[in-house]
């Protein structure tokens, strides 16, 4: 399960449990990935509103063609 997965399925108490049984390297890596993942989701939404932008540019401009 990736950690944004994890962050998902599990409320607050069972992430903060599972966190806190891992070494702190572990934890470290754990964070890490969490990160790139956030990473890569932050930039698909980008990727997204800048496309549906862009949609709605081309449609204003053929409205007013």
């Amino acid at each position: 399960m990736t950690p944004i997965e994890m962050l998902i399925s599990m409320d607050y108490e069972e992430l903060i449990h599972g966190l806190s049984t891992l070494e702190p390297d572990e934890q470290r890596g754990f964070m890490r990935e969490f990160d790139k993942e956030l990473v890569g989701i932050l930039e698909r939404y980008q990727e997204i509103k800048v496309s549906h932008l862009l949609q709605g540019l081309k449609k204003a401009y053929a409205d007013v063609s």
